[in-house]
């Protein structure tokens, strides 16, 4: 994994996504119910209704890479979803809650969909067989082990200046994942490389 760079650099975006998207997941049934005032049943309705973004990316995805090239859609996903962050933030304050909740959710679980479809494919390809499960192991360490990690930062930072300032600083941060993707080849590449096209 460390000598192939695309796959380091959708590992260094994977995982500093995950970071701060935990630190925003871990205080988010707080600020709904307590600062946004909102009920459990609306912030179920909320999720549930953002849950479809989830099914509308699976059935898209590969309609969109082949539309918009294989490589491009990794960057394009990682802004989409690292733009969703910010929508967040602004619920109550000045967009109504319930409506920022869902096109937040909605828009995340898209493009968080069709990024993980086209970059799991990409790296279940690119490896061979026989390193499979230690390439799957080694990644899933670093990308998982980041969100332990942003949500208890995301707790104790919300003690100290407050919820949703603490959703700022995860939408601000979660947009640097983008930029490990972003500035890299990956932006112009049509068709991702296969285990047939490099050496092991």
């Amino acid at each position: 994994m460390a000598h192939n760079p695309l796959l380091v650099r959708i590992t260094a975006c994977t995982a500093t996504g995950n970071l701060f998207a935990s630190m925003s997941f871990a205080l988010l049934v707080l600020f709904a119910l307590r600062d946004l005032g909102l009920s459990e049943a609306t912030l179920g309705l909320a999720f549930s209704a953002g849950s479809l973004g989830g099914l509308l990316g699976a059935v898209s995805a590969t309609r969109l890479t082949r539309w918009a090239g294989e490589g491009s859609v990794i960057p394009v996903s990682a802004v989409g979803f690292s733009a969703a962050g910010f929508v967040l933030p602004f619920a109550g304050q000045p967009v109504p809650a319930l409506p920022a909740l869902v096109v937040s959710s909605f828009l995340g679980s898209f493009f968080v969909v069709v990024y993980n479809v086209t970059q799991v494919s990409f790296r279940q390809r690119l490896c061979p067989r026989v390193l499979l499960g230690r390439m799957n192991a080694s990644v899933r360490f670093v990308v998982f082990g980041t969100m332990p990690l942003g949500a208890f930062t995301g707790g104790v930072l919300a003690e100290q200046v407050g919820v949703r300032t603490t959703l700022w600083v995860a939408a601000v941060g979660g947009a640097t994942a983008v930029l490990p993707v972003l500035l890299s080849p990956l932006t112009g590449m049509r068709k991702l490389p296969s285990a047939l096209d490099v050496h092991v």
